[in-house]
């Protein structure tokens, strides 16, 4: 190798260290800022964060539903005498639809529509004298599709939302037909990138009873027929499900499907 050609050699490899340490001093410091000071009634823990499509940031908190516009808070917290507030202070989660909607989770009251230009709040409750509401007030999870269809998972079944009729459509476990879903209490609505449905089920407390209706399990739902292919823990197959407690759904880049479950390890 000629003085030139190692010389240059010498170059590019001092280059890459200088890059590699640069990169990993980039990664390494991290600065945190303390934005503007929440309001006095913004307390309890942030459940979700979200951003709407004007740039404003939204959390859902265990105190009610808070707007910051980059300068101050704008607090919309549940008041019993007014409708027009959300339908409890705690706020499990919520969800920016494509129409710029925000859909919340008050705890255990339903589901609440907000509307952030009119300001106006719509509740949905459930009603054991009409089919077509919400299956439960304990809402635990709301989805929208590709196709911007709403579903909404509760503690007692998965249903599907028809904003023009404003009506619920249930999907429910069936002890005789392998073809419903495993177990009515949904915890968490997925679609991958073919578009296919992922419903996870199960209970979230270790110690209730494992009833054929709360065994859980993973379900793939065809919207077009309506059914549910499940998988589920199977005792002594390492390769089935390993705990029926679905908490969490993701298909990374490469299209490997990852299952999180009730306890430490994923799947």
């Amino acid at each position: 190798m000629t003085l030139s050609r190692r010389l240059l050699y010498f170059l590019v490899i001092v280059l890459y260290g200088l890059l590699r340490l640069n990169t990993q001093s980039v990664a390494q410091d991290m600065d945190f800022e303390l934005v503007a000071r929440p309001p006095e009634d913004f307390a309890g823990a942030i459940t979700q964060i979200a951003q709407d499509q004007q740039g404003f940031i939204w959390f859902a908190a265990e105190s009610g539903l808070f707007k910051y516009d980059g300068q101050r808070y704008i607090s919309h917290t549940h008041d019993p005498i007014n409708t027009n507030t959300p339908a409890d202070f705690k706020i499990w989660g919520m969800m920016l639809d494509r129409e710029g909607i925000i859909w919340l989770l008050p705890g255990g009251f339903g589901l609440d529509r907000f509307d952030p230009v009119t300001e106006k709040f719509m509740h949905y409750r459930h009603n054991d004298n009409d089919s077509t509401t919400v299956s439960h007030d304990q809402v635990t999870a709301v989805f929208e599709d590709r196709d911007g269809k709403l579903w909404v998972g509760t503690t007692a079944g998965l249903d599907k939302f028809d904003k023009t009729t404003q009506t619920f459509t249930h999907y429910r476990n069936k002890p005789d037909d392998p073809n419903t879903i495993s177990c009515n209490q949904v915890r968490v609505i997925y679609e991958d990138r073919q578009g296919v449905m992922w419903i996870g089920t199960g209970n979230q407390y270790d110690q209730y009873p494992w009833t054929e209706d709360h065994i859980g399990g993973l379900n793939k739902f065809d919207k077009r027929s309506g059914t549910f292919t499940r998988f589920t823990h199977k005792k002594g197959d390492t390769t089935s499900l390993a705990d029926n407690r679905v908490e969490a759904l993701l298909e990374d880049s490469r299209g490997t499907f990852w299952v999180g479950r009730r306890t430490t390890h994923v799947r």
